[in-house]
């Protein structure tokens, strides 16, 4: 509806798509006072005015017979469940979540490999993880969502010899935002807009493409072998990133 992910090829603008359009601009904004309503009667509205996806990362309670066979760790310190890919290295299967707050919690992780989430136009992978989904990350001890949202921040590549044009830095603000949100919560997005409105233009818009390259787990470096890993947010919502290697 926002125009950020691309059709094989371009789609004539037709008066039935405009209408359609409209339509759909219309639904979108009458569903969500409905939802809003809905979700307070349960006592389940957030904070901020916009919706959360999954936050157990998609994760099943464990049966009984689960417990007990993914329960521990492997002699490496990996969870019991995950086994490395032949192709790629990276760890997939099935396993508890270690994040004590989702102690019981089945979280299936997938590695590279499995991400066949492309562009439609380019062919190119929205993130370097698939999306709506997990991946162990072995560093940190952590089993990683990586939201749909990561897709809206794609930008196809230029054919040689030409030039991107460039988006509007205000749209990526927005839309990173949103990503802290959701990963995050509403409290810590609310400050990061706080921060980056108090802080000079070139240092917000630094901090807005930092986030965003980590939020998406973008490889950085001469030989990508590096990347941004957001270890949080300070009270006043400057962001917090340490710089660290892949393998």
């Amino acid at each position: 509806m926002i125009g950020r992910l691309k059709t094989a090829s371009p789609l004539p603008t037709t008066d039935e798509s405009l209408r359609r359009q409209a339509r759909l601009e219309v639904a979108v904004g009458a569903f969500s006072p409905r939802r809003a309503a809905l979700l307070r009667q349960r006592g389940m509205l957030p904070v901020a005015p916009y919706l959360l996806g999954d936050p157990t990362k998609a994760g099943r309670e464990a049966t009984p017979a689960e417990l007990q066979t993914l329960a521990g760790r492997q002699g490496s310190g990996v969870p019991v469940g995950l086994v490395p890919c032949a192709d790629c290295g990276g760890w997939r299967g099935e396993c508890l979540d270690p994040n004590p707050p989702f102690q019981g919690k089945v979280l299936r992780v997938q590695c590279r490999c499995e991400n066949q989430n492309r562009c439609a136009r380019c062919g190119a992978p929205f993130a370097r993880f698939r999306l709506n989904a997990n991946h162990y990350d072995a560093r940190l001890d952590v089993i990683v969502h990586v939201p749909g949202f990561c897709a809206l921040t794609h930008a196809c590549a230029a054919p040689a010899g030409c030039r991107v044009r460039p988006g509007s830095m205000d749209d990526l603000r927005a839309l990173v935002c949103a990503l802290v949100g959701i990963c995050y919560d509403a409290d810590t997005r609310q400050r990061f807009v706080a921060w980056l409105r108090s802080v000079r233009p070139t240092m917000a818009a630094l901090a807005v493409m930092m986030v965003k390259m980590a939020l998406r787990h973008t490889p950085v470096g001469e030989q990508a072998q590096s990347r941004y890993v957001l270890v949080g947010f300070q009270p006043d919502g400057e962001p917090l990133s340490d710089l660290r290697a892949l393998w």
